[in-house]
């Protein structure tokens, strides 16, 4: 009976100290009038660029971080403003498959 209680102990403490998430996000909340158009996540160290777009205005978008492709990689995420002109913002300086961390972009 001790051993039982034990061992279901444990499993619910290693359980309990997995983490919830197995992704980490880039959310995308465009809070202007008018569309963010041309959206682009890119990884720095793989030279990769994943194109998301356009962002409709008050919408959002929820952007999985790929871990499988690039296990650790600065982020940037990159926009055409109403005025056409190309926005660069740094998401993450250093972005680890270990992290899993998600971030927040806000456009206003």
């Amino acid at each position: 009976m001790k051993n039982s209680l034990f061992y279901c102990l444990t499993l619910v403490l290693l359980i309990g100290c997995q983490p919830f998430e197995k992704n980490g996000y880039i959310f995308i909340k465009n809070q202007t009038d008018y569309p963010i158009t041309d959206l682009k996540v890119t990884y720095i160290s793989a030279q990769k660029t994943y194109s998301l777009g356009t962002l409709y205005p008050y919408s959002e978008y929820k952007y999985a971080i790929n871990y499988e492709r690039h296990n650790e990689d600065s982020i940037i995420f990159s926009y055409l403003d109403k005025n056409h002109k190309k926005i660069n913002q740094e998401v993450a300086t250093y972005a680890a498959k270990y992290d899993r961390k998600s971030y927040e972009i806000v456009i206003q």
